[in-house]
């Protein structure tokens, strides 16, 4: 892919633009994850993103599976790892040795669970719609608004029930 594709530039700015919101609401400011999001965005998720899309796209047609093959991508590990740049983002050392790295991985994956579980219901009607109603050239910026969305969900909950 080259490097100033829609979808690179498409995950250089949304990614981190939603965290950057939910960062505001949490009254928090972080450059690091912001660009740590922005190069995920931009080098990760815009190839590996509509790769899965495209699969999905080929092999069915029909609503439901469509639905759940984005859902089974979009799992607690792929949670994790996305919190887990986050958290690089936030402190560089982590990536110092596997006592800091393995230990925020961790976290990271116990977070990725919880995340998962507790809003599998919007992530259901989310990935339905992407999977279904948006066309496959613009799925990648609906899933990317819409990861930027659950940001915001995430960091709304937190400042309404903490």
């Amino acid at each position: 892919m080259p490097l100033f594709h829609r979808d690179r530039i498409t995950g250089l700015l949304v990614y981190p633009l939603g965290d950057l919101l939910a960062q505001l609401i949490l009254h928090q400011l972080s450059l690091g994850r912001t660009a740590a999001l922005a190069l995920a965005g931009s080098l990760i998720y815009a190839e590996e993103i509509p790769r899965w899309f495209s699969f999905i796209e080929r092999r069915t047609g029909h609503w439901l599976l469509k639905t759940l093959l984005a859902l089974l991508y979009f799992n607690p590990v792929w949670i994790a790892r996305h919190l887990f740049f986050i958290a690089v983002g936030e402190d560089i050392s982590l990536l110092g040795g596997w006592d800091s790295a393995g230990f925020a991985l961790l976290a990271c994956l116990q977070a990725g669970l919880r995340s998962f579980i507790g809003a599998v219901v919007l992530s259901l009607i989310g990935n339905y719609l992407i999977q279904n109603v948006v066309s496959l050239r613009h799925r990648f910026l609906a899933s990317a608004v819409f990861s930027g969305l659950m940001a915001l969900y995430y960091a709304v909950s937190v400042v309404l029930f903490s």
